[in-house]
């Protein structure tokens, strides 16, 4: 009696190893497929082992920890980089990074949750192809809020392969997602039916569902090939602009305590070089300028940045801090700042603005989706105390940007030029590149600072997740980062002249304008929508059965 107890415990307990090893698999799986590897195709089976364990755990408690090591380790793996380990400059940018790995997997316990309580309540086939719905719908929760960090959307995985991707112009990365999701479903829905013998290995249901994945795969990337051929590289562009891309490779850590003379003598000297061959628009990177250069102490700076621009006829559009002051303190957010002397309430932000020849018009835009707690701490005007936890750097602290700005400036021809700016992080978020979009611009920018982290994969990873906001909008992207990776991003996710990381370059292109409005542009929520509503159904069918029918049985 002992010795069958015995060995139901051994087989038990090797039952749980083997789940957790499973579970370790797919999250290295998962986490490798991320940029800068460009082996993303393996996301495609990255989610079966996980599904496997899921689909047979005891209980709720039991999916979190299989979840939760998954996604760990694929953070791991993925997002290593968060807290600039590889450097140890900053001790509250090592603690912060390492929480952000440790808390990060239990932002995806929703839809396991949900996952678990409609396999328990309804079966096991209806919950495997419920996790597409139920995922993306996280997926979209995770691009909203105060701690929006969508950086391990799953779409993001494909940016090397171009044709695939293609069908985010309509779907949007989250389209691409679901893809690669219901595939991972139905090889386990396969492998599942083979190995409990309901199926032959060789049967026409599983030569069905081979030829689904197929097409499921297939046609997106016929289609995106067709795409790609009938937009090639020599295509004839018209209405063109040249943009020039300023990289100064200016330490991050130092570049905040270095005279603004300093900085300043570094982007001019290179803007003059680059000002012989008569670019449209030039673009520095995020907070180029380190000081409040719109304030009236800084008169100077800014007067050598606007003749610059009024002598070489060059629109200039560059990052910069900014400020705000609020005379009433009434109007003023909790969050903001108080100055100890006068008590004035104001309150700092991650701005960019845009210098026009022959003209004294400055337009600003501040902005507006802030990386949780390295610039502002989320939900930050509600709690009082939010202050003990904000970086010491100059980048902390940050207000949250309202506008919608869609610069424009004339060029020497008099043509009449709109685009749209996303900040560094911004530029991971669908929601925000297609609300400019539809706003009129015509291109966009990213201007950002990559370099806190070294020559990591984060830096890789942020240039590639941009492909997705070009192909979404088919419009071309002018990406300037401090010390790289610069480039250029045409409409279909092609990228040009990529500079070197830690390096001084000055890139220039021309570019063609598109006032295009993509399906996914003017519909940008579609498909998360229906994503929402289906999941949102089955987990109503779910609690109907368990807590109605049920009820009614008992009665």
């Amino acid at each position: 009696m002992n010795r069958g107890k015995n060995n139901l415990k051994n087989i038990t307990s090797n039952n749980i190893q083997r789940d957790y090893l499973f579970c370790i698999f797919s999250g290295i799986v998962f986490g490798i497929s991320f940029p800068p590897n460009s082996v993303g195709i393996q996301a495609l089976f990255a989610f079966v082992p996980l599904l496997l364990v899921l689909l047979n755990a005891k209980n709720h408690l039991h999916a979190f920890r299989y979840a939760y090591v998954m996604l760990f380790v694929c953070s791991l793996i993925s997002m290593y980089w968060i807290g600039g380990f590889t450097h140890g400059r900053d001790n509250y940018l090592l603690l912060a990074g390492g929480l952000l790995l440790f808390v990060h997997p239990i932002f995806y316990f929703l839809p396991i949750a949900a996952f678990t309580f409609i396999r328990k309540n309804l079966n096991q086939n209806i919950a495997l192809f419920s996790f597409p719905f139920l995922w993306i719908s996280n997926e979209y929760f995770r691009a909203h809020t105060d701690f929006a960090f969508p950086w391990l959307t799953i779409g993001n995985t494909q940016t090397y392969d171009l044709s695939l991707i293609q069908i985010a112009s309509i779907v949007g990365v989250y389209g691409i997602s679901f893809i690669i999701l219901l595939i991972n479903c139905v090889i386990v829905f396969v492998f599942r039916n083979i190995t409990t013998r309901q199926w032959k290995t060789i049967s026409w249901q599983s030569g069905m569902c081979i030829l689904f994945i197929i097409c499921l795969y297939g046609i997106p990337k016929f289609i995106g090939n067709k795409i790609l051929e009938e937009h090639s590289n020599n295509e004839k562009q018209t209405h063109t602009i040249r943009v020039a891309i300023v990289q100064p490779n200016i330490d991050p850590w130092e570049k905040w305590q270095n005279t603004i003379d300093f900085q300043m003598d570094v982007l001019l000297k290179m803007s003059n070089e680059v000002s012989a061959f008569k670019p449209d628009l030039l673009v520095y990177p995020e907070t180029a300028i380190p000081s409040y250069i719109l304030l009236p102490n800084n008169e100077q700076s800014l007067s050598q940045l606007k003749s610059f621009v009024h002598k070489n006829r060059i629109a200039l559009f560059t990052g910069i801090p900014d400020v705000k002051y609020f005379d009433d303190s009434t109007f003023a957010p909790s969050s903001s700042k108080i100055f100890s002397e006068s008590r004035m309430r104001y309150n700092t932000y991650n701005s960019s603005m845009l210098l026009k020849p022959n003209s004294n018009e400055i337009q600003t835009c501040a902005k507006s989706i802030l990386v949780p707690f390295a610039e502002r701490v989320p939900y930050a005007d509600y709690f009082s105390f939010s202050k003990l936890f904000e970086w010491g750097i100059g980048i902390s602290g940050w207000g949250k940007g309202t506008d919608s700005t869609i610069f424009n400036f004339t060029t020497t021809t008099g043509k009449i030029i709109h685009f749209a700016n996303l900040i560094c992080f911004e530029s991971v978020f669908p929601q925000l590149a297609t609300k400019f979009a539809k706003n009129g611009a015509d291109f966009f920018t990213v201007i950002t600072n990559d370099s806190w982290w070294g020559n990591t994969s984060g830096v890789y990873q942020h240039l590639r997740f941009g492909i997705f906001r070009a192909i979404e909008n088919r419009k071309w992207l002018v990406r300037c980062a401090n010390s790289g990776i610069s480039c250029f991003i045409d409409p279909y996710g092609r990228i040009y002249y990529s500079t070197d990381f830690n390096t001084q370059q000055v890139i220039m292109k021309e570019i063609s304008l598109s006032n295009e409005k993509t399906f996914y542009n003017e519909h940008s929520d579609w498909f998360t929508l229906w994503n929402v509503i289906i999941a949102s159904l089955l987990l109503a069918i779910a609690f109907t059965k368990k807590y109605l029918f049920n009820e009614k049985i008992i009665h």
